[in-house]
């Protein structure tokens, strides 16, 4: 059992299911094996307690790599793999822009602490690499450009997840196979490349989206949109605008980009 959960382990690295980055927080655990090692020991040095505790060290092992893979997968902090995520500042600017973009998968949505953004690992295989961030401030706005730093040996992902302080409000532009639901987050702009699909909230101000990609939005019933451009809109609408009057999601579809808007 623990010499295929190594192989299968080792195969998923090497086809790009699973990140390297799951080896190195292994060796990282390597205290973990310690009762295992040492049963083996045991067991090799005494051969009467072969019928007795025969069967533990390979259980202890088997359940070593599950909650190490676990431990993994889940982005726990201590581990080195996440020293490569990004945390960003805890105080509020109240206005903030971001460019973002990644060479794979990249999920938007609000963030689960008290910092402005965090940029966490997809941790499923790929070649997206390190998230780097280079914050200026100028009139009471944090502006935020995210970039890969290229993927080390030991730090190549599926993407990246984006999260989002709900009381901010942000000017995005969010480049890649793009996904999440942006209806809790304040949006002022909305800048889309690549493809993919995002949820929208209601807003209250005329709200700019830029599509510069192959694009599903979803709206929530009920809010004023307009569109222009290779837009495939809602049975609803009369021509490019929503049965909601008043101001709201501005889309503009660019040349050779397409935009389908859902909404009830």
């Amino acid at each position: 059992m623990v010499g295929i959960l190594s192989i299968v382990t080792g195969l998923a690295v090497s086809a790009r299911v699973l990140s390297p980055g799951l080896l190195l927080d292994a060796i990282a655990l390597w205290p973990g094996l310690v009762p295992a090692l040492a049963g083996l020991v045991i067991v090799t040095l005494r051969k009467g307690w072969r019928r007795r505790i025969g069967a533990i060290p390979p259980l202890l092992i088997v359940t070593w790599i599950a909650l190490a893979g676990a431990a993994h997968l889940g982005g726990w902090a201590p581990l080195p793999s996440s020293s490569g995520e990004l945390i960003g500042p805890e105080t509020s600017p109240g206005l903030a822009t971001m460019t973002i973009a990644a060479d794979g998968r990249l999920l938007v949505g609000p963030t689960s602490g008290s910092q402005v953004y965090d940029v966490r690992y997809i941790r499923l295989g790929g070649t997206v690499g390190v998230p780097n961030a280079v914050e200026t401030t100028t009139a009471n706005t944090l502006h935020i450009a995210v970039t890969d730093g290229g993927s080390a040996p030991w730090f190549q992902y599926a993407g990246w997840r984006l999260g989002l302080d709900q009381s901010t409000e942000w000017n995005l532009s969010l480049a890649g196979d793009v996904a999440g639901d942006l209806s809790q987050v304040a949006v002022g702009s909305l800048t889309l490349g690549g493809s993919g699909t995002l949820t929208l909230g209601v807003v209250s101000k005329a709200t700019p989206v830029s599509v510069m990609g192959d694009f599903v939005v979803d709206l929530p019933s009920g809010v004023a949109a307009t569109a222009s451009g290779d837009v495939e809109v809602p049975p609803s609408w009369t021509e490019d605008s929503s049965p909601t009057a008043g101001e709201g999601w501005v889309f503009s579809v660019a040349d050779g980009a397409s935009l389908r808007i859902n909404q009830p």
